[in-house]
């Protein structure tokens, strides 16, 4: 395997994430402005934040730098994200009871890789990596369930799909590379499931026809002509029938 290939598929990896993470920003800032977080996906907030600490462990192990550097920026970012939603939601019990189970199942799972014996955690982690990774990439499915009962595909960011998308297949082709099925199966996954949201999205991607408004050309010194209420009532005005004035 060439050296070189192996190292621009690594910070093309680095490089696809990093947009992917950017391009939840515009919709944090207008969350922020509005103080609303009704449509924010908290709850992937929080297991991106899980598996980006785990991924940063994993990486530390493996000593891998682009990994090291990657990880650090997510677990910061992605814990900014949670954040702000903790910041404008208005249900902030409920927000917190969340944050507070998920981090306390990365506090077990830390904990266990703790007292198993030291040649077996680096299989482990990578095997808790393998299931969190998967669990992120299908939770978008919920996306594509909303886009099915709204026949409508105004709740699926673009610009978000297309990252993910580019995303997961460098971190597939990465994984390959490596021979790493910690990576590449759960990247496969999230290519598979970003595939589906692609098709859903198109499908349901036609826009609506617009509808015909009808204005008034004759409009002037308080008058106007029957014409127009031809066509906002659908009357037939006579021959003789003069204009009336608005009261």
């Amino acid at each position: 395997m060439s050296s070189l290939l192996l190292t621009i598929v690594e910070w093309s990896t680095v490089g696809m994430t990093l947009a992917m993470m950017a391009s939840g920003l515009p919709g944090c800032l207008k969350m922020y402005r509005q103080r609303n977080a009704s449509n924010a996906p908290y709850l992937l907030f929080i297991i991106f934040t899980v598996v980006s600490a785990l991924s940063l462990q994993y990486a530390l192990m493996i000593q891998n730098n682009a990994l090291v550097l990657l990880n650090v920026v997510s677990v910061l970012v992605w814990s900014l994200y949670c954040a702000i939603y903790l910041l404008v939601c208005q249900d902030k019990s409920i927000a917190m009871l969340k944050l507070c189970g998920l981090a306390g199942l990365y506090s077990a799972n830390v904990y266990y890789l703790r007292v198993i014996p030291a040649s077996t955690v680096l299989p482990t982690l990578g095997k808790y990596l393998t299931v969190w990774c998967i669990v992120v990439y299908v939770l978008p499915l919920k996306d594509v369930l909303i886009m099915i009962r709204a026949k409508s595909n105004k709740s699926c960011d673009m610009a978000m799909l297309v990252s993910s998308m580019l995303s997961g297949a460098v971190w597939s082709f990465y994984g390959y590379l490596l021979n790493d099925s910690a990576i590449f199966i759960p990247s496969l996954v999230g290519v598979a499931v970003s595939g589906i949201k692609f098709y859903v999205y198109f499908l349901y991607g036609a826009e609506e026809p617009p509808k015909e408004v009808i204005h008034s050309k004759t409009v002037s010194n308080g008058y106007i002509n029957a014409e127009f209420h031809k066509g906002l009532y659908g009357i037939r005005p006579r021959q003789d029938l003069k204009t009336k004035k608005i009261m």
